[in-house]
């Protein structure tokens, strides 16, 4: 699979290999690296996405399998982690 700077022909790229792989008896499909986003200028934006209530890789991802009735793993996928607060510094002396 080669990625290409736009999300959507990412995941129809890998719902066909998810489908091929199906039909030639697959029960456990891997997809590659940064398969759905593969530009690191739109990694922060997609990160903001799948931290929110409505994802749309992992929402890809939850209905290839559940469809195809087979485990997926899929490489690092951009999620943009809660602000932690910053507590350092805060104790007595």
């Amino acid at each position: 699979m080669n990625s290409s700077r736009n999300l959507n022909e990412n995941l129809e790229a890998a719902k066909n290999l998810i489908e091929e792989a199906k039909r030639q008896g697959a029960c456990l499909a891997v997809l590659p690296e940064n398969f759905a986003v593969f530009n690191a200028g739109m990694m922060l934006d997609a990160g903001h996405v799948e931290a929110s209530d409505e994802p749309i890789i992992r929402r890809f991802l939850s209905q290839q399998a559940e469809h195809h009735k087979l485990f997926l793993v899929a490489g690092t996928l951009p999620v943009v982690a809660a602000e932690v607060p910053n507590t350092t510094g805060t104790g007595t002396g």
